[in-house]
């Protein structure tokens, strides 16, 4: 990326991460209008409720993050239950558009796109704007 590629020297610490993009878009929404506190522990009741369990180390167990055919069964009753708030009809919402448009594949198509063309199509998707999108 260009403007990483500039700005990089300025910020030696910084690291870029490449997670899963279902993992990564869900992430993103929950993260509207938040703090880290609440983004993490919204993202580890994903986890815990919808993912698959991995194991336990000391005597905490592990959930992975959910699969979008897992994110797909999630209601937005659950979810505002869970204290997801406003954000529940976007995960609901995004989980089902992107099932019905190509599943995990579409995401990772966008890898390959113009930035234009990837910030178009998940701005269609609901609760994505040109924050969450970039």
């Amino acid at each position: 990326d260009e403007r990483f590629r500039a700005v990089s020297p300025y910020f030696t610490g910084a690291r870029i991460l490449r997670q899963p993009p279902v993992e990564c878009l869900f992430c993103f929404i929950c993260s509207q209008n938040n703090n880290i506190g609440r983004i993490t522990g919204m993202v580890n009741r994903l986890c815990e409720n919808y993912g698959t369990y991995i194991g336990e180390l000391d005597e905490r167990q592990y959930y992975a993050f959910p699969t979008l055919k897992q994110m797909e069964r999630v209601t937005e009753e659950d979810l505002r239950r869970l204290g997801f708030g406003f954000r529940a009809k976007y995960i609901v919402g995004s989980a089902r558009a992107i099932g019905e448009l190509g599943g995990e594949e579409v995401l990772l198509s966008l890898r390959s796109a113009s930035r234009a063309d990837a910030h178009a199509f998940l701005e269609r998707l609901p609760g994505i704007g040109p924050k969450v999108a970039s």
